[in-house]
C-alpha cells in the first residue's frame, strides 16, 4: 500500500485507487494530488479486500484489470461492504464487463486510454461537486474559491476580477445588470463611478476565449 498525502484547504476528500500499472498509477496520482485529493494507493485488489473500511473514502476507483484478483469480484466486495461511490476504470472493450460492473452497482464507468480532465470531471459529477464548472473547452471555474483553471493551469485573476467572474457563471445563461455586477463586486467600496465595463474588458483579455456577451442597455451573461 502506498499513501499519497496532500493538506489542501478546498476539499476533504479521500480517494482510494487500485491500479496495477505502476506508470498509470503514479500519474492518476500526482494529478489528482495537484487537484487537492487525498490518495490511497494499492497496486494489488487482495491486499486491500479484507483489510480497508471503504466507508472511510469518499470515492473509490478501481481499475477491473488488475492481475492478482477478478476486478469485478473487488467491486463487487466494496459494494457489499459500503455505498462509497466507485469508477470503474477499464481497457477491455467486452461488455459483458461493462455491463457487470453497472450491475454491480458501480457508480460510473471509464475505458483507457482517457484523458486525466476527463477522470477529473467524472469524479466532480460522481461526487456531485457542482461548484466546479466547466465553462469552455478545458476552461474550469470554482464557486467556492474563485478559482479559474485553463489546462490545469491557474489563470491569475485580481479579487474583483473574480467576484465578476463568479456573479456571471453563478447566473450562467441569463443576463445580470450592471447595478448588480456595481452591489456584488464592490459591495464593500464607495464610489462616485463604478468602472464595470473596464473590468469587463481586463477579464476579457484574461480569458482564452470570448465567453462574456454584452447585451447592450441591460448588462453581461456567460451562456
Amino acid at each position: 500500500m502506498i499513501y499519497f498525502i496532500k493538506n489542501y484547504e478546498r476539499y476533504y476528500m479521500k480517494v482510494l485507487l487500485v491500479e496495477d500499472d505502476k506508470k498509470f498509477n503514479n500519474a492518476i496520482c500526482e494529478y489528482l494530488i495537484y487537484k487537492d485529493f487525498k490518495i490511497i494507493s494499492s497496486s494489488s485488489g487482495r491486499n486491500i479486500i479484507d483489510k480497508e473500511n471503504f466507508d472511510e473514502y469518499s470515492l473509490c476507483i478501481i481499475s477491473i484489470d488488475i492481475s492478482d484478483i477478478d476486478g469485478l469480484e473487488l467491486l463487487k466486495k466494496i459494494k457489499e461492504k459500503s455505498n462509497t461511490p466507485t469508477i470503474i476504470i477499464s481497457s477491455s472493450d467486452d461488455i459483458s464487463k461493462f455491463e457487470k460492473s453497472f450491475y454491480y452497482s458501480c457508480d460510473d464507468y471509464i475505458k483507457k486510454p482517457f484523458h486525466l480532465k476527463e477522470l477529473e470531471l467524472r469524479i466532480y459529477k460522481t461526487l456531485g461537486l457542482s461548484h466546479v464548472i466547466n465553462i469552455h473547452d478545458d476552461l474550469i471555474f470554482n464557486l467556492k474559491t474563485f478559482n479559474l483553471y485553463y489546462k490545469d493551469n491557474l489563470v491569475k485573476l485580481r479579487k474583483k476580477e473574480k467576484s465578476l467572474l463568479n456573479i456571471l457563471v453563478s447566473n450562467r445563461g441569463k443576463v445580470v445588470p450592471k447595478s448588480k455586477i456595481i452591489d456584488y463586486v464592490w459591495s464593500d467600496d464607495e464610489h462616485e463611478e463604478y468602472p464595470v465595463r473596464q473590468l469587463i474588458s481586463n477579464l476579457r483579455d484574461k480569458l482564452p476565449a470570448n465567453i462574456i456577451e454584452t447585451e447592450v442597455g441591460l448588462g453581461y451573461k456567460i451562456s
